[in-house]
């Protein structure tokens, strides 16, 4: 099996891991969660208990990735989890805020918790000899542009073309009307990331 054979089945289980739980969508909300006795779920745990992922692996810097899952020679894919709702900040009147917490300096915003921040944390921390690897689950109605903004997303960072192996679905949530999910996917081996990060880099500085 070649890398984006064993990437792209790891991607088909964490689509069916969040597909069981989608009826526990919080709307409203930038997190998937499901109730238990000591409450919400992180997204990143859900995904992880479904697809037997490892949430306590650090990276060398002591930082915790969301989780990290082996595939094929036991090598090890570091992966961030972020959820993007833009109807959170619609709902919060706060719709000019959407796209400076999804691009954030690839488009000039400040945003602390930007999406986009994933990225320089992935080149930075990703040990060699693994990949690393951004999960971005989205949702809300396909008239609002989710899937369109993903797609600009992936295309100013250019992680949707080599080095990057990138994947995505899309499907309606039967639990909220007129509802949709989108999930994207983006990994790149540690060795490869040097000569992608140098071409945009300058967008983060």
């Amino acid at each position: 099996m070649n890398d984006e054979t064993e990437l792209g089945d790891l991607f088909s289980k964490i689509v069916g891991s969040i597909q069981d739980h989608d009826a526990a969508v919080v709307e409203g909300v930038q997190h998937i969660a499901f109730s238990e006795q000591k409450g919400e779920v992180p997204q990143y745990k859900i995904v992880a208990r479904a697809i037997g992922a490892d949430t306590k692996t650090k990276y060398t810097s002591g930082k915790r990735p969301d989780f990290v899952h082996s595939v094929a020679d036991e090598r090890k894919v570091f992966i961030e989890v972020k959820c993007f709702w833009p109807s959170y900040f619609r709902d919060e009147n706060r719709g000019g805020e959407i796209k400076g917490f999804l691009f954030g300096p690839l488009l000039g915003y400040k945003d602390d918790g930007a999406i986009a921040l994933d990225l320089p944390k992935l080149v930075a921390e990703t040990p060699a000899g693994a990949f690393g690897g951004q999960l971005i689950i989205a949702g809300g109605e396909p008239d609002h542009g989710v899937g369109r903004l993903l797609d600009e997303y992936a295309r100013l960072a250019q992680i949707s073309i080599p080095p990057w192996i990138s994947f995505s679905d899309a499907w309606e949530n039967p639990h909220g009307k007129g509802r949709w999910f989108f999930l994207r996917a983006f990994f790149c081996w540690q060795e490869e990331m040097g000569s992608w990060w140098l071409k945009i880099k300058h967008l983060f500085e």
